[in-house]
């Protein structure tokens, strides 16, 4: 079995790590989150056990989102109307579903050879390639193309058209469930993760500021008004074992805000 045919609930694995949340949300991509005081004091002192439980139910809150979203992808792609060839249907029903979606930034059903077919709302992308667009996808588009019926493959992080987000990619199969016919892509978004954060910064942690960050230590949400979506942690600078720290579930640490960095 490859790295790829690992079903994403089962690699939706929540560990909390003091200061941070560890999800694996595939093989290649990690998500912390890491709570960073604006003043020069301990992180979490006395109040610690409690941040820590709840931020467990935080990491459960986004586990269980993109669990849901596994879900929705394999519920999409089984739909009778993505398997015939009224275009302007299918094209109808992806437009719908990402109108009364707010979490899908777009739907795309791509041939085995590569093209978009279909797309919801505006079709500019028709008749283009994938791989042209998004190079990163080939592997997993190459695995959804040769995979069963319910198999679901996650990307990397992405730069969606509105913001960061991830691909879910899975087969859509003819009447007889065998037959691989075209790849379904659902472009999901950042928005109800960043509500969750936002809310646990609001609520838990008050005047610290929260970040959400891939495996490479890329801010994916924060409200932190000086740092930019897709930018390094400016931890990271001073600290650069921060991240391969964090991984150590049960880890308590504290970190106190410098001129230009933080330190623990």
């Amino acid at each position: 079995m490859t790295q790829y045919k690992i079903a994403l609930h089962r690699r939706l694995v929540t560990k909390f790590v003091a200061m941070a949340v560890f999800l694996s949300l595939a093989p290649q991509v990690m998500i912390y989150l890491v709570a960073s005081r604006t003043a020069s004091t301990e992180l979490f002192g006395a109040g610690s056990t409690s941040l820590e439980e709840r931020s467990f139910l935080v990491g459960a809150g986004i586990n269980r989102f993109f669990s849901q979203r596994e879900g929705d992808t394999r519920i999409l792609s089984q739909a009778d109307v993505l398997e015939g060839s009224d275009l302007d249907a299918m094209i109808q029903y992806l437009t719908e579903i990402t109108e009364e979606t707010p979490y899908l930034d777009d739907i795309d059903v791509i041939d085995t050879d590569g093209l978009i077919v279909a797309s919801s709302g505006d079709q500019n992308e028709r008749g283009q390639y994938i791989l042209t667009q998004r190079p990163t996808l080939e592997s997993l588009f190459r695995a959804a193309r040769s995979a069963s019926q319910g198999e679901v493959f996650v990307s990397h992080v992405l730069e969606l058209d509105h913001g960061p987000g991830l691909a879910f990619l899975t087969p859509v199969t003819d009447e007889s469930n065998q037959t691989v016919v075209s790849v379904l892509l659902v472009e999901v978004n950042l928005d109800a993760v960043t509500a969750i954060v936002t809310e646990f910064d609001e609520r838990v942690v008050g005047r610290k500021y929260v970040y959400l960050l891939d495996n490479e230590g890329r801010v994916l949400v924060t409200d932190d008004p000086s740092t930019q979506v897709l930018s390094p942690l400016p931890d990271l600078e001073v600290q650069p074992d921060l991240l391969e720290r964090l991984e150590s579930q049960g880890e308590v640490a504290t970190r106190r805000t410098r001129t230009h960095g933080a330190t623990s």
